[in-house]
């Protein structure tokens, strides 16, 4: 059986963008933003459609979204990128800006901006499925594989590596229909561990490295029509709900 999913990617979270010692505003090279947007993830199995969405903010609270301009320097002149009020923006792709490489700066100053980057991946979830039981590790197989390709793609000077070294990786079960009704356990062999419901009504798994090596059941009743959404996730984030309880084995 197939279950489509949608799993949303952080890519990383910048605190700042780079800027040289001499400028004062903050900014980021036009290839290093090129490269993230240029990203193909949908050989990853399973993937099936992809969408990448930036986001720049200014983290100190008292500079409105409205406040913020972003242009590119080039040599021909600046070029205004429109920010839409959540703070998301679409880079113009230009091979001669890529062979210019000018930089991307804000009006604001050089240490105070958070620039994100997110990739939705939509797509079918197949295999290891029995009636209403789904192995655990297929639960997390899509994001894990697509963060391998991420892990090796060249991003310039753009520390990937920082933030994946960051990153957690959780499993968001959603339940279309019956969400009254609806319950989530992991049956491990060390004790079944029934995932509680959060106040939005879905089941949150956070990956255990123990319970990957075992791999246990997830027994997820069909009736619910489930739809799955995965992310990873930046440590420093506020941790995800979805405590998950032992309860002894019957």
């Amino acid at each position: 059986m197939k279950t489509t999913y949608v799993i949303s990617i952080l890519v990383l979270t910048l605190c700042t963008m780079v800027s040289a010692q001499s400028q004062e505003n903050a900014r980021l090279p036009y290839s290093t933003l090129f490269r993230m947007i240029s990203l193909d993830l949908k050989e990853a199995e399973g993937v099936t459609r992809q969408e990448i969405r930036l986001t720049i903010k200014s983290k100190l609270p008292g500079v409105k979204q409205t406040d913020v301009r972003l242009y590119i320097d080039a040599r021909s002149g600046r070029i205004p990128v429109p920010l839409n009020p959540d703070g998301t923006f679409s880079l113009p792709i230009s091979k001669d800006l890529l062979k210019e490489d000018p930089d991307i700066e804000a009006n604001q100053p050089r240490g105070t901006m958070v620039l994100t980057g997110t990739i939705a991946l939509t797509g079918t979830l197949e295999g290891g499925e029995t009636g209403d039981r789904q192995r655990y590790n297929c639960l997390f197989s899509v994001a894990e594989a697509a963060r391998a390709r991420l892990a090796k793609t060249d991003f310039g000077n753009f520390p990937i590596s920082n933030a994946f070294s960051r990153m957690v990786h959780v499993v968001q079960l959603i339940p279309g229909k019956d969400t009254s009704t609806a319950s989530v356990v992991i049956e491990s062999t060390k004790g079944h561990q029934t995932v509680s419901r959060d106040k939005d009504g879905t089941f949150r798994i956070r990956r255990d490295t123990q319970l990957a090596e075992e791999n246990p059941w997830v027994l997820m009743p069909v009736n619910h029509h489930w739809n799955i959404m995965s992310e990873l996730q930046e440590q420093a984030e506020p941790s995800v709900g979805g405590d998950v309880k032992p309860v002894p084995l019957p």
